[in-house]
């Protein structure tokens, strides 16, 4: 589903992704790892070439591209396979909540609009936003805006969901709604890779976790061989500053 090999990104003289390769089989969830600044966002954002990587092959489906090679064409298409959810949102502010599901599905997929909406007001349902389809996203709070954000990525049908710190942006009380979301989705079969700061969720969620530190993959297992069998001295650090504890229930 998913094969990516020898990945680069700099920044300047800053070099984030130091040639990273992993793979995602389909139906998969797989968790992305580490401190802030390691690399995580960068690489997802790469993936869909919302960052053009310096060097690296990518694969996602069908669809093959060389960053030292690939062309506008190329990256259309690969963009046709993955749709993002970012930590931010990233909603049309002129837009109300119906609108900005249906827009990418008016636009890119060339749907008619009753259809669209039809398809939008099913999605808006599932993530409880059946009575805000007229509201814009100042009249939603963040995490109603993040629900927004879920149901335009599930429309495309993406091969793959990429999600930025989903719940990064906010408020305490409802980050265990957006997870809960995230995680019926995931019990969908959607093939998914997370970028996440919330180690319980990462556990529960997740049936691969990857663990990236300073650009490259230091660990890469199950979450039970990454979370309470790790032989790496990093990421044991890094899961102690965590303050990750073990509980039966953080399984779905």
């Amino acid at each position: 589903m998913i094969e990516v090999k020898g990945l680069k990104k700099a920044f300047g003289q800053n070099q984030v992704l130091k040639g990273v390769g992993f793979h995602v089989n389909e139906g998969d969830v797989m968790t992305l790892l580490g401190v802030s600044g390691s690399g995580k966002t960068t690489l997802i954002r790469c993936l869909n070439y919302l960052e053009s990587p310096d060097e690296g092959v990518i694969r996602i489906d069908d669809r093959t591209v060389d960053a030292q090679k690939i062309t506008k064409k190329e990256i259309i298409e690969l963009r046709k396979k993955t749709a993002m959810v970012f930590q931010t949102y990233d909603l049309f502010l002129n837009l109300n909540a119906l609108q900005n599901v249906t827009e990418g599905l008016i636009r890119g997929g060339k749907i008619p609009k009753p259809d669209a909406e039809d398809i939008a007001r099913d999605l808006l349902e599932k993530v409880g936003l059946s009575a805000k389809l007229e509201s814009k996203p100042y009249q939603l709070s963040g995490g109603e805006q993040q629900r927004v954000g879920i149901a335009r990525a599930l429309a495309l049908c993406p091969k793959v969901i990429l999600f930025d710190e989903p719940t990064s942006a906010l408020d305490p009380e409802v980050i265990g709604e957006i997870l809960d979301i995230i995680k019926a989705v995931a019990r969908s079969g959607v093939t998914m890779i997370i970028v996440t700061h919330e180690m319980e969720f990462a556990f529960s969620v997740s049936n691969k976790v990857v663990f990236i530190d300073q650009g490259e993959i230091v660990e890469e297992g199950s979450p039970r061989e990454v979370f309470l069998e790790s032989s790496q001295e990093r990421t044991k650090s890094f899961l102690a500053r965590s303050n990750f504890r073990f509980q039966p229930e953080y399984y779905l």
